[in-house]
C-alpha cells in the first residue's frame, strides 16, 4: 500500500471510535496519517503532540493515505473524551 506512494512514515489508525471527533471528520480504520498541520507524523507520539497543540478548534491540513491514494482534507481538530 505505502510502497506504491513511496511513503514509509505515518501512523496507521487501528480504530476510530463511533461518534468521535475523528469519525465526524471522516477518518477511517486503515487510514495512515502522514502530516497534520504541516508537521510530519512519524509515530503515535507525534500524532498525540500534534492533536494537543494549538491546532485545537481550528481548521488545519491533514495528509493521509487511504488505500493507494494520498488525500489532503482540511479538518477541524477537536479532542474527544479519553477513556
Amino acid at each position: 500500500m505505502r510502497k506504491e506512494l513511496e511513503q514509509d512514515t505515518g501512523v496507521l489508525l487501528n480504530s476510530v471510535a463511533p461518534a468521535s471527533p475523528a469519525e465526524k471528520e471522516g477518518l477511517e480504520v486503515g487510514d495512515i496519517v502522514v502530516k497534520l498541520g504541516g508537521d510530519s507524523i512519524l509515530s503515535p507520539d507525534d500524532l498525540a503532540v500534534a492533536l494537543r497543540s494549538d491546532l485545537t478548534g481550528k481548521a488545519t491540513d491533514l495528509q493521509l493515505i487511504r488505500g493507494v491514494s494520498l488525500q489532503e482534507p482540511k479538518v477541524e481538530i477537536e479532542l474527544g473524551e479519553e477513556g
